[in-house]
This record gives structure tokens, C-alpha cells and sequence, in this order.
């Protein structure tokens, strides 16, 4: 059995990590979940931005890193998706072939400029070749720059996302790692999982809005509320209730919005 360190965009990512790993191994592993952090919430947040500045933060004190944890670990695991190369502009900011004059003195999460229509970095980036391999290549070349680090890394690019793993393992697909933006191409219009079909056969929906409702495939149609009012508003009665106001004359009620995405359907 193996300790094993995942740095990766999300919490299903992780889930499906540690299966893989398993599968490859032959071992029931010990996995300790580096990035993101179980509430999703923490000090780096979710997602590719997260992996980055996970990576950088930790490039020097790496290999201390893995002898001090407890317990100590045998591999650390790093996991971008290769669609970040083909859509995100901030990976490509110190490509070869972009010209800008912020080049090296920005960082490129922190770059006001990226989003504008002005911002030098044009995609597809021609600094990499325009395919599969030229995504994985160029995320791997950069994780690598990140964390100045080899031994015990394993680094993990699945193109265009884990989706096309999942898509891989349903349906049994050939040159599943080929196709761009499964989710689209293939498991939104699949079969029936577990033979029900969502939301054709059942609409899901759920409620307080939190990431995991944005993460999960499909996407969770829910109810958000506002929490940061909520919470103003209850340490507010619960003020005027020690000062004898008496609940059952109070009559209290937020606005909620409802967020539709992919989990239901219109019925005619």
C-alpha cells in the first residue's frame, strides 16, 4: 500500500483518481487529498487556478513536504485538464511565441488584462501544436516549471477532461482521449445511466446552490439563497430575543433564486 498525495481541480476528480490509481496498482492506497481542500473553500479554492497556485507555492519546499507530512508520502499526484490549454489564455501568458510587454513581471492569475480583447495572447496558442498531444505536452512542460520538482510526481493530463474517462469506461469508446469536450459529444447524449436518463426520465433538483451542485454532471438545478443575510439576520432576532422579543410574532422571509441548469426538464 502506497501514501499518496492528489493535487487536483475537484472533489470528483479526486474520486476518480484514487479508483484509477487502485485499478493500476492492485492496492487498496492511502490517497490524502492536497488540493483542493474538502470544503472547496480553502486557501487555494477549486479548479485549474487552484492546481497553479498550489504547485507554485509549494515548488520549494517540495521534497520536504513529502518527508514531513504524516504520513510520509511515496508519490504526489498532479491533475489538470488538457481543455485548459485549448480555452484558458493565462497558461500560454509566457509562451515562446506570446509577445507582451507584462511578460515575466505579472503573474498571470493576478494579469487584469487577460480578459480583454486587447490581451496579446492569441488562441490556439502557436508556441504548441493545435491537437491532443501539443494540450498535454504543453500542460506538462508548464506543472513541470511550477513545481521544479520530478521525483515522486506523477503528473496527470486527461484531454479534454476526466468526463472522457468516464465516457471511456461507460461506453467502451476507441481514441476516447482524442475527443474534445465529451460532456457535449458524448455523456449528455448517452444512454440511460443505471437506466434511468436525466433529465429525460427524472428532473433533479436541490437546494442552498453550493459548488458541488455546479460540479456534478449534469449540473444540479437549485435554489439559492443569501447565506451572508441569512446569518446577519438571525444573530439580529437572536439579539432582540435577549432582549425579550418573542419569536412566534416574527413572520421572516428571504428572496431565493432559482438557478435552472441541465438536471430537469420543460414539460409541455
Amino acid at each position: 500500500m502506497k501514501n499518496i498525495g492528489i493535487v487536483c481541480e475537484g472533489p470528483t476528480d479526486f474520486v476518480l483518481l484514487k479508483g484509477i490509481v487502485d485499478v493500476i496498482t492492485g492496492e487498496d492506497n492511502h490517497y490524502l487529498a492536497l488540493q483542493p481542500e474538502d470544503n472547496l473553500a480553502g486557501e487555494y479554492g477549486n479548479g485549474w487556478k487552484g492546481v497553479w497556485k498550489w504547485c507554485t507555492d509549494h515548488s520549494e519546499i517540495l521534497e520536504s513536504f513529502m518527508k514531513d507530512i504524516s504520513p510520509r508520502l511515496d508519490m504526489i499526484i498532479v491533475q489538470m485538464d488538457g481543455d485548459v490549454s485549448r480555452k484558458e489564455k493565462e497558461v500560454h501568458c509566457l509562451c515562446d511565441k506570446t509577445a507582451c510587454e507584462w511578460k515575466d513581471k505579472i503573474n498571470p492569475l493576478m494579469c487584469e488584462y487577460v480578459k480583454r480583447d486587447d490581451c496579446p495572447v492569441k488562441l490556439p496558442c502557436e508556441t504548441h501544436e493545435e491537437n491532443i498531444q501539443g494540450h498535454i505536452d504543453h500542460l506538462t512542460q508548464l506543472i513541470s516549471s511550477w513545481l521544479k520538482h520530478e521525483d515522486g510526481i506523477c503528473i496527470v493530463i486527461p484531454c479534454d477532461s476526466t468526463d472522457t474517462w468516464v465516457a471511456a469506461a461507460y461506453d467502451k469508446l476507441p481514441d476516447v482521449e482524442m475527443i474534445e469536450d465529451p460532456w457535449m459529444s458524448i455523456i449528455s447524449k448517452g444512454k440511460a445511466y443505471h437506466g434511468v436518463r436525466i433529465p429525460e426520465d427524472l428532473s433533479i433538483t436541490g437546494f442552498d446552490d453550493n459548488l458541488i451542485s455546479r460540479i456534478v454532471r449534469p449540473a444540479l438545478t437549485t435554489v439559492r439563497q443569501d447565506v451572508t443575510l441569512k446569518g446577519k439576520m438571525s444573530v439580529e432576532y437572536l439579539l432582540d430575543m435577549i432582549k425579550g422579543s418573542d419569536p412566534a410574532e416574527w413572520d421572516v422571509k428571504l428572496p431565493i433564486e432559482i438557478m435552472v441548469r441541465d438536471s430537469v426538464r420543460q414539460i409541455e
